[in-house]
């Protein structure tokens, strides 16, 4: 599946990312990368590097040279920059000091989207910076902006998005198909909405809100239109997969995984989280599936994404 989260982060003011930036982010990034599975992709927070054709080198080359450097007791990070160096490599973005972007398919896995945006709320915390996000999925309520923490909706990326629906009433592509410009005109709606509702009082714009006050709570039946996913698979996500799970019973696998959430977020992101703040219910054991008449055998999820501060 190929949605996917977009993000950028630039430096503050005229500032340029150091070397330190890097190490920071370096942390944050393989702490969440090891979190839980991935559907798709791995998150990435690093400048790529690639062999450098010209000096006729080759991964076999890059990598040989790399084990050296980390056998030495080399940070991954000045490992990479070594090889730039020692003319090895090219990197993928030689601007990074101006800016950083990437992207990560998650597919329709959640907690992915969930893991990313923390983490990247984590880095804003402790790098001086401002970070664009964007969901191509349902996740985020909008795009965002995030500092130190906190974020707000990108009121130009709304405005423009805004524009682009409202405008397809005049599209031959678009205006025989009133159902697909019902759903439009409802996106554009929603959107509009949400820009007048976190609209900040101050010029340039400051990010007063908790992250997750722009992350859509995960319910599984708000997937009732997409058959495609059952319930179960759902859930599934939060185990690292939505294309079923091995065991007999993938629900209640799946709600156990649930569980360990917050326990895995407050490994990440330090032990109050509290931009990321997940409230999930424990699993109901057989004494007191009795007292929960017409209930699965589960307490009711609180949503991912709680807007309690």
């Amino acid at each position: 599946m190929g949605r996917t989260l977009h993000w950028n982060i630039l430096p503050k003011g005229k500032q340029l990312f150091d070397i330190q930036d890097l190490k920071i982010m370096y942390a944050i990034d393989k702490t969440a990368d090891t979190a839980c599975e991935w559907t798709c992709e791995t998150f990435d927070l690093s400048v790529g590097i690639y062999p450098n054709w010209e000096t006729k080198s080759s991964w076999d080359k890059v990598n040989a040279r790399y084990e050296e450097l980390q056998k030495e007791g080399m940070h991954p990070v000045d490992i990479n920059f070594q090889l730039v160096k020692e003319k090895l490599v090219s990197l993928h973005n030689p601007q990074w000091q101006k800016e950083l972007g990437g992207f990560c398919k998650v597919g329709g896995n959640e907690l992915n989207a969930a893991i990313i945006t923390g983490a990247l709320a984590e880095v804003s915390k402790k790098v001086s910076c401002l970070i664009d996000l964007r969901d191509e999925g349902e996740y985020l309520i909008c795009p965002i902006i995030i500092e130190q923490g906190h974020a707000r909706p990108n009121q130009d990326k709304i405005a423009r998005d805004i524009g682009w629906w409202m405008t397809r009433k005049w599209d031959p592509a678009y205006n025989t198909d009133t159902e697909l410009l019902a759903k439009l005109e409802s996106s554009a709606k929603e959107y509009y909405e949400i820009s007048q509702k976190y609209k900040s009082k101050y010029y340039p714009p400051r990010c007063l809100w908790s992250v997750s006050e722009f992350c859509r709570a995960i319910k599984p039946e708000d997937f009732k239109n997409h058959p495609e996913y059952g319930a179960s698979q759902i859930m599934a996500g939060f185990d690292g997969e939505y294309y079923g799970l091995s065991k007999k019973d993938p629900e209640a696998e799946s709600y156990k995984a649930c569980a360990n959430i917050q326990k895995m977020i407050e490994t990440i992101f330090g032990e109050k989280a509290k931009n990321m703040e997940l409230v999930i219910g424990k699993e109901i054991g057989k004494q007191d599936k009795k007292k929960n008449e017409g209930d699965n055998g589960h307490s009711r999820r609180s949503p991912v994404g709680d807007k309690n501060e």
